[in-house]
């Protein structure tokens, strides 16, 4: 039963043990089936994860807003320590971070991937000369383009996949290519990378990558711990593990992007903490980071393991905690009779 148990995908170890259930009308033995999850399992789903995305986004760019709102839309900005909308103050002083951060990069030919619902287009667009954004939602892209057409902007709206980049017209290139609170909707660390082999030809010289919003992977044990504690709840470290184990969203460190260098040559990589005027989860879980690119000809990738070394947590890996029961047992049944199916 261990035996097939391991060759589930996504289970790297297993163990099975026999139980015994004391009852009134006597004692009955039952099987337990326990397993170890394959951290270094790719499950393969970027699809339907991304669809997800696409499906939730849509339904949620459906709704309508009034235009004068419109470059101002924090919703679905919840906390996640408290559940509750982060207060708008909060949101401003973090955008207006961002922008600044992005602002002292001297953008002029911008391409934004996932530009949401426009918290970083519409402040930046008075000051550059172009400016293309591409979102996962259609529902996304229409908005945009409705509010825009009559509008003294060079804006070109696409709905495409981060994945997709290739299919922008081949030539033009971006001095600043945004990918800002985005990328913890990536469904793998192997999709965020083969972004950036795509995303580094499209720079110019002496062009810049803003990655915004990077969800902390380094702290986020600290931020499940600040939950609890605001919710009153008595925990153990295994509590907090296991609630790690539960995230659906991509988690980089810090120490990930310092290790670039060593993948990428002839890249320059600057981590930046926020400056605002405020403290919250988006101050203190989350950080921002710049590639500089002096010459993207000169860009050359390690053709070995670009991947952290073994031992290395630099990323977790979302929905790892979603091989479900009913996965685990259709892999089972045909290996087995059911008698030695496990009962939990």
């Amino acid at each position: 039963i261990e035996h097939a148990l391991s060759k589930v995908p996504g289970i790297k170890q297993s163990a099975v043990i026999a139980k015994e259930r004391h009852t009134d009308t006597g004692t009955t033995k039952y099987l337990v089936g326990y397993y170890v999850l394959d951290h270094g399992y790719t499950s393969g789903r970027d699809a339907d994860v991304l669809e997800s995305w696409e499906n939730l986004y849509d339904s949620e760019y459906e709704k309508t807003i009034g235009e004068e709102n419109i470059a101002s839309d924090f919703t679905g900005w919840n906390s996640y320590i408290t559940e509750e909308a982060i207060p708008l103050p909060e949101m401003h002083a973090w955008r207006d971070d961002i922008v600044a951060s992005i602002n002292a990069l001297q953008p002029s030919n911008v391409l934004e991937i996932g530009i949401g619902s426009g918290l970083l287009m519409y402040p930046l667009l008075k000051d550059i000369k172009r400016y293309v954004g591409l979102d996962i939602s259609n529902q996304v892209v229409d908005r945009h383009k409705k509010l825009l057409e009559d509008q003294n902007y060079n804006v070109e709206l696409y709905h495409l996949r981060a994945d997709q980049i290739d299919q922008l017209p081949k030539k033009e290139r971006y001095d600043t290519i945004i990918v800002n609170s985005v990328c913890q909707y990536f469904p793998s660390i192997q999709y965020f990378d083969d972004m950036l082999d795509k995303v580094i030809p499209k720079l110019s010289d002496n062009g810049h990558i803003f990655l915004g919003d990077i969800r902390n992977y380094a702290l986020h044990k600290e931020l499940i711990k600040e939950k609890l504690e605001y919710n009153g709840e008595s925990y153990a470290q295994q509590d907090i593990d296991r609630a790690a184990l539960r995230e659906n969203e991509l988690l980089i460190a810090p120490n990930y992007f310092v290790e670039l260098k060593n993948r990428y040559k002839n890249i320059k990589i600057r981590i930046l903490e926020r400056n605002g005027g405020y403290t919250n989860e988006l101050s203190k879980y989350r950080y921002d980071v710049v590639i500089s690119v002096p010459d993207p000809k000169k860009v050359q990738k390690d053709s070995g393991n670009h991947l952290p070394k073994k031992g290395a947590k630099h990323y977790n890996i979302p929905f790892l905690n979603q091989i479900s029961k009913e996965d685990i047992l259709g892999h089972i049944t045909r290996e087995l009779p059911e008698y030695m199916i496990p009962a939990a």
